[in-house]
C-alpha cells in the first residue's frame, strides 16, 4: 500500500469540485478538453476576482506518477488561498522555532546549525492582491491514471513514472515530461526513444492527451505569464534550458537553428538565452528558495537541471518548462517565465524521495506552498497593480499592448521593459510600504497612459518636463531602500528621463 494520507485521483477531482462549490464567486472549475488514456476526467481550478484579464500563472503537478506528494500540495494550496481571500486573512507558513541540528529521517539536508526559523507570512493585503491581480490556474493532477497505477501497485511499482498509454511493442506509458514540443526529436540526455524506458518521449510531440491539455491551457489563456511544474525529488528550483548549458553571447546558437540539429550534445554548444532573462529567472527562483528556507530551513538549489549532480541533474529534451518558455521565440505568444520545482529529498532512498511518509510530506508541503505563494507574488504586474484604481481595464490592456507590440521592438523600450521585469517584485514591495511613493507612481502612470492612448492622434502629446521631473523624484525616493541592482537601474531611468522631454510615446522608446 502507498503511504497513508495521499489522496486518490478521484478525491483530488472531488476536492476541486468542492472548492468551486464553496467559493463560486471567484473560482471556476475548468474541465480540460481531453480525458486521460484511461478516460479519467482532468480538471483545473481557476482563481480570480473580477472580470478583467490580468497576467496569469499556471501551476501543474502529478506529471510523474510516482511523485505522490505534489498533487496533494497544489490542492491544499488552492484551498488555503481561497479560504484566506474569502475571509480577509493572510497566510502563515511555519512558525519561529529552533532549527534541529540534524534532519528527521524523512527530511533531506540538515540545516547548517541551530538557529531561529522565522516562518513565512503573507499579509491579507498580499493575498488580496494575488487573487485580484492574477488569473491563477491550478491543475494539481495531470496524470491521474499513472497516479492510480502507483497507488494500486505500490509494493512492486512505486517507481512508475509514465502515464498508461499503450505502446506499439506492448509496453505501457510515455514520460509526459519528455513529450512537449521542444527539441522533441533530439533525444538529448536523459530522454529515450525506447518504448519500455521510463523516459520514453512518446511516438510524437504531444502524442499524449495529458500534455495536450497543458498545451491547451497555455494556448487558451494567452495571459499566462508564469508556469511552475511541481515534481520531486531534488530540492531545486530549475529554470530553462534543460538541453545544454545556457549562454548569452552567441544568439545564433539556439534551438531554432537547424545547423545544430543532432549536434547539441557536442562540446561547445550552449543554448542561447538573453542575459536579462536569465537574471530574472535566477532572481525569481532564489526568492522562491528563500521563502522555502524560511519555513523548513532546507536550502533549495536554483539553476539549470544540467548543473545539478547526477542522478538529480541531467540534460533532457521535451520538458514542460522549456516548451512554455520557448514559445515566445517562435511566434506571437507572450513570454512565460517557466520553472520546474523539485520538492523533497530523503536520506532513506528514492522511494521516500518521491513519496515520503505522509507525516514527513506535510512539512515539505507547507514549506513549498510558502515558496509558491512567493512565486505568484513575483508574477504580479507592477503596472496593473499601480493603475488598478485609477485606470480603466481597456487602458491597462492598451498599455500592455504598447509594451508587447512597440516597446519590445525598440532598443530603449526593450531596456525599460527588461528593467521592469527584472525588478517588478522589489518595486512593488517598496511602493506598498510608502504611501507617498505609491501616490506619485499613480499620478505618473495616469499621465503616461494618456500619452500612450493618444499616440495615434494628429497631434500626439509629448512628455512634459514636469512629468519627467516627477519620474526623477520618484526614482530618487525609491533608491533610498533599493537593492544595489535596482538602484543601478533607477539611475539609468533618471538618466534616460532627461532625454525624452518633449518627445511623443513612440519617439521616447527609440
Amino acid at each position: 500500500m502507498p503511504p497513508d494520507g495521499y489522496l486518490k485521483s478521484a478525491a483530488i477531482e472531488s476536492g476541486l469540485g468542492r472548492l468551486h462549490s464553496t467559493y463560486p464567486s471567484f473560482t471556476e472549475l475548468i474541465e480540460l478538453p481531453e480525458k486521460s488514456v484511461e478516460e479519467s476526467t482532468i480538471r483545473a481550478i481557476r482563481i480570480r476576482s473580477g472580470e478583467d484579464q490580468p497576467d496569469g500563472v499556471l501551476l501543474i503537478a502529478g506529471t510523474h506518477a510516482r511523485e505522490l506528494i505534489n498533487p496533494d500540495l497544489l490542492l491544499g494550496l488552492a484551498w488555503k488561498l481561497c479560504f484566506a481571500f474569502a475571509n480577509g486573512l493572510g497566510l502563515n507558513f511555519g512558525a519561529p522555532k529552533k532549527v534541529p541540528t540534524s534532519s528527521p529521517a524523512g527530511a533531506s539536508l540538515a540545516p547548517s546549525g541551530p538557529g531561529d526559523l522565522p516562518g513565512k507570512r503573507y499579509s491579507a493585503d498580499a493575498i488580496r492582491r494575488l487573487v485580484e491581480g492574477l488569473d491563477i490556474f491550478i491543475a494539481p493532477n495531470i496524470n491521474p491514471d499513472g497516479r492510480e497505477y502507483v497507488r494500486s501497485h505500490y509494493e512492486g511499482e512505486w517507481d512508475w513514472r509514465k502515464n498508461r498509454s499503450r505502446n506499439s511493442d506492448g509496453s505501457f506509458g510515455t514520460d509526459l515530461n519528455r513529450n512537449y514540443d521542444f527539441l522533441w526529436n533530439e533525444l538529448i540526455g536523459n530522454t529515450s526513444s525506447t518504448q519500455r524506458d521510463s523516459t520514453y518521449h512518446g511516438c510524437d510531440a504531444f502524442s499524449e492527451p495529458e500534455t495536450r491539455n497543458v498545451r491547451w491551457l497555455l494556448g487558451s489563456y494567452p495571459n499566462i505569464r508564469c508556469l511552475a511544474d511541481i515534481h520531486s525529488y531534488a530540492e531545486a528550483i530549475l529554470h530553462p534550458w534543460s538541453d545544454a548549458d545556457n549562454q548569452s553571447n552567441e544568439s545564433s546558437m539556439n534551438f531554432r537553428n537547424p545547423y545544430w540539429n543532432s549536434r547539441r550534445e557536442e562540446p561547445g554548444y550552449g543554448e542561447y538565452i538573453p542575459r536579462t532573462d536569465e537574471f530574472i529567472l535566477i532572481n525569481r527562483g532564489q526568492r522562491v528558495a528563500d521563502a522555502i528556507a524560511a519555513v523548513g530551513g532546507r536550502s533549495y538549489a536554483v539553476g539549470q537541471s544540467v548543473d545539478l549532480p547526477y542522478p538529480l541533474g541531467y540534460a533532457s529534451s521535451g520538458t514542460s518548462k522549456d516548451y512554455a518558455y520557448s514559445r515566445h521565440f517562435l511566434g506571437p505568444a507572450r513570454k512565460v517565465w517557466a520553472y520546474t520545482v523539485e520538492t523533497n529529498r530523503s536520506n532513506r532512498g528514492m522511494q521516500y524521495g518521491y513519496s515520503p511518509p505522509y507525516e514527513d510530506a506535510l512539512a515539505v508541503i507547507e514549506e513549498v506552498q510558502a515558496g509558491l505563494v512567493q512565486f505568484m507574488l513575483d508574477c504580479l504586474c507592477l503596472i496593473r497593480e499601480v493603475g488598478r484604481q485609477l485606470l480603466e481595464r481597456q487602458i491597462l490592456d492598451e498599455l500592455a499592448q504598447f509594451r508587447d507590440s512597440e516597446m519590445l521592438t525598440r532598443r530603449r523600450g526593450r531596456r525599460w521593459t527588461d528593467m521592469l521585469d527584472r525588478h517588478n517584485s522589489e518595486l512593488l514591495g517598496l511602493l506598498l510600504v510608502d504611501a507617498h511613493a505609491w501616490q506619485a507612481a499613480e499620478e505618473i502612470l495616469v499621465e503616461a497612459a494618456n500619452i500612450v492612448h493618444a499616440r495615434d492622434s494628429e497631434d500626439p502629446p509629448v512628455l512634459a518636463r514636469s512629468l519627467v521631473a516627477r519620474i526623477e523624484r520618484l526614482a530618487t525616493r525609491l533608491e533610498r531602500n533599493a537593492s544595489p541592482q535596482l538602484s543601478k537601474s533607477l539611475k539609468t531611468i533618471r538618466k534616460d528621463a532627461n532625454s525624452v522631454v518633449g518627445k511623443t510615446a513612440r519617439q521616447a522608446i527609440r
